[in-house]
């Protein structure tokens, strides 16, 4: 991944989560960019939420959110991403420790 991939795939996930609902076609635009095929049912169960406000999901389903994406883009378990029911969005990464934080969606 490109450093200029790096930030378009974390400005496009944290645009996703701010907008307050969660949109599966955000996810698969990232893949596309990062040659990452999806599928599996981490994508299956993303594409079911698709358009869906984080308000109207059941927390534990609005919280394992976040691990879906990272397990269908592959993407290494050191990115965190804060619980979404505190409206914030922390993601690390890990190659170059660097942190973005997106307060409210």
């Amino acid at each position: 991944m490109t450093h200029i991939q790096e930030l378009a795939a974390v400005a496009a996930l944290n645009k996703m989560f701010k907008q307050g609902h969660f949109d599966v076609c955000t996810v698969r635009n990232v893949g596309e960019m990062l040659n990452v095929p999806l599928g599996g049912e981490a994508y299956r169960i993303l594409q079911t939420v698709h358009c869906v406000d984080f308000a109207s999901m059941n927390e534990e389903l609005r919280e394992a959110i976040p691990g879906l994406i990272r397990e269908c883009l592959s993407l290494s378990p050191t990115y965190e991403f804060a619980h979404l029911k505190q409206r914030n969005i922390l993601v690390e990464q890990s190659p170059m420790k660097r942190f973005l934080k997106i307060a409210g969606y």
